[in-house]
């Protein structure tokens, strides 16, 4: 089963400051919304956390365009893979638009399970980008 979701949003920062923001993996972790985040671990190149209902997400940067493109990949229970993608647009100095997509894929009876998680996990990394302000911290 394939799991797909994307929606665009508007940051209040540009191109240059989102993307070196999200390219610290430490930074991803203030979009996701300590309810949803239990167990934070990171790295320099990765982190780590527990979903409600999901167990262990884990994420690495598995590539980077400067200033276009970020992609996340990582995995949950042991059978689910996806990647995190978020693709950056807009010439204005302080905003910019993303479009984030989410690709997930495992099989039929996890994905069934997992949807309603992945929904909400999406939605409010999704709901936490466009209202954060602070991309100089």
């Amino acid at each position: 089963m394939i799991y797909f979701n994307e929606r665009k949003i508007k940051v209040s920062c540009g191109k240059e400051q989102f993307y070196s923001f999200v390219t610290s993996v430490r930074n991803f972790g203030r979009f996701i919304p300590e309810s949803l985040r239990g167990g934070w671990s990171v790295s320099d190149d990765a982190c780590s956390f527990q979903v409600p209902g999901m167990g262990e997400l884990n994420f690495v940067i598995k590539e980077k365009i400067p200033y276009e493109k970020v992609v996340f990949s990582g995995s949950a229970l042991s059978r689910i893979k996806f990647d995190f993608e978020t693709i950056i647009s807009g010439e204005k100095e302080n905003s910019c638009e993303v479009l984030v997509i989410l690709r997930a894929e495992t099989d039929r009876i996890t994905g069934i399970i997992a949807k309603p998680q992945l929904d909400a996990l999406f939605g409010s990394i999704i709901n936490e980008m466009e209202k954060f302000s602070e991309w100089d911290v």
